[in-house]
């Protein structure tokens, strides 16, 4: 699958209003680090968010996104397909 069409994808899933939030403070510190560019520090709490709330498909997205900007691609796509795994089913 292209890269780039995997993150669009999923970009346009969480603008659908899909990915349910999930307020921990791991969750938190790293959309701040991800809004920063701190993409590393961002790869370090998200997977921390995951630890916390492992059936949690938000954190397991923006996870995504940051090894995304890493260049990370691979680990990108496994988190986004967790990610889909986690989502809530809509009829």
């Amino acid at each position: 699958m292209n890269k780039q069409w995997l993150f669009a994808l999923c970009c346009f899933l969480f603008f659908l209003g899909i990915f349910e939030p999930a307020w921990s403070a791991s969750l938190q510190d790293g959309q701040l680090a991800y809004k920063q560019k701190q993409y590393s520090r961002a790869v370090q709490l998200f997977k921390q968010a995951t630890q916390q709330s492992p059936r949690d498909g938000e954190a397991y997205f923006y996870l995504g996104l940051a090894y995304s900007r890493l260049q990370r691609y691979n680990e990108a796509k496994e988190a986004f397909e967790t990610a889909v795994n986690y989502l809530p089913t809509q009829h």
